[in-house]
């Protein structure tokens, strides 16, 4: 009887006490954080996306010219994906300003409300004061803007997403150390590394040569007016290099 009741209750144990499957640990979505920077010539806010809290920093933007927006749907992308992925983010942060040239976006132009050319405004060494450029460095708010971003979060890498003249397909240029990154990303994606050249007062040229900053120009195809998540699923394997 004594054998018969130890049997049963190594049989229970056996059967209702083995231990636990466990489940995999679910990662909590990145924290997003919307700060407005400034406002535009025309009053429209400015604002940037913060995700991750690490201190090496990169800083994607679209936009800077108000003709060639389909950047900015693609880094809003980029943020959605950055946030439900947060393990791409260990030790980084994000700088996403999305739409960097609101008025020329609304106006459907290149250059901002005051008609000044912003990707010319810069504090470059080759920098032209004239009336498409302005007749000073930063005396747009737009590029004011952009200037204390790249103060403030000194980021390791800026990728600026723009999209050539029509007709023209598009390409990944680069200033400043940054050849390597820009072949990684074409190999990613379905355009090419083409040099394009340092244009006077241009951002690439302030942040290469003032601040020592790589930056890659990510040219999207002047015809890619396609939907978020088309242009994601073309582009965005080639934008989360930059974070590697």
């Amino acid at each position: 009887m004594k054998k018969l009741i130890i049997f049963v209750s190594l049989s229970l144990l056996l059967a209702g006490c083995a231990a636990p499957q466990r489940q995999p640990e679910r990662i909590a979505a990145a924290k997003i954080s919307r700060v407005i920077a400034g406002k535009s010539v025309q009053n429209k806010k400015i604002e940037y996306l913060k995700i991750g809290t690490g201190k090496n920093t990169i800083f994607y933007l679209a936009a800077i010219h108000g003709d060639e927006a389909q950047g900015t749907p693609t880094v809003l992308k980029l943020a959605e994906h950055l946030q439900n992925n947060p393990q791409l983010l260990e030790n980084k942060k994000a700088i996403i300003l999305s739409e960097a040239n609101p008025d020329g976006v609304i106006l459907k132009q290149r250059f901002n409300a005051h008609n000044i050319d912003l990707n010319r405004n810069f504090p470059a060494k080759n920098r032209e004061n004239n009336e498409k450029y302005g007749f000073k460095a930063l005396c747009e708010p737009e590029s004011k803007i952009i200037y204390k971003l790249l103060k403030k979060y000194k980021p390791r890498i800026i990728v600026s997403l723009h999209q050539p003249a029509p007709n023209k397909p598009g390409w990944i240029d680069y200033d400043g150390d940054a050849k390597e990154l820009a072949e990684r990303m074409a190999s990613a994606c379905d355009m090419p590394v083409y040099k394009y050249g340092s244009m006077p007062g241009s951002l690439g040229s302030y942040a290469s040569q003032k601040l020592n900053t790589p930056i890659i120009t990510f040219e999207l195809p002047r015809d890619a007016n396609a939907t978020a998540e088309i242009l994601w699923q073309k582009y965005g394997d080639a934008l989360l290099t930059a974070l590697e």
